[in-house]
C-alpha cells in the first residue's frame, strides 16, 4: 500500500476537516494532500522565511505544467495517448499558455514537433510567493533551457524560454532581481544560465543562479545513473549560493535554502543535507517509457508543475517531503502511473 507523503507526519483536527469540508471517517489515518495543503496555507499567510534566503526549482514540470498545444500556429492542441504509461490528463486549473516561447521537454516520447511553454499556477502567481517577497531564486536543471545561448528572439520574433522565466522571475522586483538578467548591472556575459559541467570549475565572478545539464554531471560523477538523472542536484546548490555572494554580497545558510522539484528521486538527494527541500506537482502524475533504458523511477513526472499551496508549505512542513514512494519511503516508479 502507498503512504501518500509518507514523510509527513500529520493529524488532523475536526477544524482542519470542517475547513475542508470532509467528515472525520473520509480522513482515515492521514489526510489527503489536497487537506494538507488547505493546512499549509493556512498556517503560512504570515509566515515568512529566515533571511537572506534561496529558492532553488527544477524548470520542466516545476516552473512549467505539460504542454497541451503545439507551437507552430494555429497552436494544435496535443492529443495524447489514453492508456498506457504516456497517458496524461492535461487539464491543469490555473496554468497559462505563453505562445511566444516553446518548450521542448519531454513531448510525446522525446521528440516530435515544438510545443507551446505551459507556466505552472506556482509560477504565474509567483510574485505573491514568500520566494520572490524574501529569497534570491536560481534554478537547478538536468537538461538545458530551451534559449539560453542565443539571441533573446528567434528569427520569427519569438521569446526564448528561458527569457520568459527570468521575466517572471523578476516580477519579484528591484531588490530580487536576477542580476544576470539587470539591465543596470553589467559583467562578462548576459545569459543567466550555466553548464554544471563547468560551474563545478569556475571562478565564483563566473557563476550564474541557472545551472543546467546537470544530467550530465551526475553521468560523469555516477555512470549508472545514465544522463538523465537529477540526483546530484544538491551537489550544485554551493554555485548558487557563491553566485550571490559574489554579486550581492549576501551569505546564505544552508537551512535558508529552500529547493523544489517534481522528481521524487531528484528531492530525496537533499536528504541528508541542511537544505530544505521539497516535492511537488504531487496531484497528478505522468510516467513514461523510454526505448533504451526502460521504465524508471526518475521518469516519474509532474503533470501540472508547482502550486503555490505546494510552495508555501515548505515554510512549516518538514526539511524534506517527498510525495510518491511506497511503504518504506522509497520512491515509487509507478505512483500515478496507469501502468508499468
Amino acid at each position: 500500500m502507498l503512504l501518500f507523503g509518507v514523510l509527513l507526519a500529520v493529524s488532523c483536527s475536526a477544524q482542519d476537516l470542517a475547513d475542508a469540508g470532509l467528515a472525520e471517517d473520509q480522513c482515515g489515518e492521514e489526510c489527503s494532500l489536497q487537506l494538507l495543503q488547505k493546512r499549509s496555507r493556512k498556517e503560512t499567510v504570515s509566515a515568512a522565511p529566515k533571511q537572506p534566503c534561496l529558492c532553488l526549482f527544477d524548470t520542466d514540470r516545476t516552473l512549467t505544467a505539460v504542454q497541451d498545444h503545439y507551437y507552430n500556429p494555429p497552436f494544435d492542441q496535443i492529443h495524447y495517448p489514453k492508456t498506457g504509461p504516456e497517458h496524461v490528463n492535461a487539464t491543469c486549473p490555473d496554468t497559462v499558455n505563453h505562445p511566444l516561447s516553446k518548450d521542448s521537454a519531454y513531448p510525446e516520447n522525446f521528440s516530435g514537433p515544438d510545443t507551446t511553454l505551459r507556466l505552472s499556477e506556482f509560477f504565474i502567481n509567483y510574485h505573491q510567493s514568500f520566494c520572490a517577497k524574501h529569497c534570491y531564486a536560481g534554478i537547478l536543471s538536468v537538461g538545458s533551457i530551451g534559449g539560453q545561448h542565443i539571441t533573446k528572439t528567434n528569427k520569427s520574433g519569438y521569446f526564448n524560454m528561458v527569457n520568459t522565466i527570468e521575466f517572471f522571475f523578476n516580477e519579484a522586483g528591484h531588490a530580487r532581481r536576477l542580476p544576470c538578467s539587470d539591465p543596470e548591472l553589467t559583467f562578462k556575459g548576459k545569459e543567466c544560465s550555466i553548464d554544471a559541467v563547468d560551474a563545478a570549475k569556475a571562478k565564483p565572478e563566473d557563476l550564474k543562479p541557472f545551472i543546467i545539464n546537470i544530467g550530465q554531471a551526475c553521468y560523469n560523477k555516477d555512470p549508472s545513473l545514465g544522463k538523465f538523472s537529477g540526483t546530484c542536484k544538491v551537489d550544485f546548490v554551493q554555485n548558487v549560493t557563491a553566485y550571490y555572494k559574489h554579486f550581492e554580497n549576501v551569505t546564505i545558510p544552508d537551512e535558508n535554502v529552500y529547493f523544489f522539484d517534481d522528481a521524487c528521486v531528484n528531492v530525496a538527494g537533499f536528504q541528508c543535507s541542511k537544505y530544505r527541500a521539497r516535492q511537488i506537482s504531487c496531484n497528478k502524475r505522468q510516467c513514461w517509457k523510454e526505448p533504451e533504458t526502460g521504465f524508471a523511477v526518475d521518469n516519474n513526472l509532474g503533470v501540472c508543475g508547482a502550486t503555490s499551496n505546494e510552495v508555501e508549505s515548505a515554510l512549516t512542513g518538514p526539511p524534506h517531503y517527498l510525495c510518491t514512494v511506497d511503504a518504506h519511503g522509497k520512491c515509487d516508479a509507478s505512483y500515478g502511473c496507469l501502468e508499468k
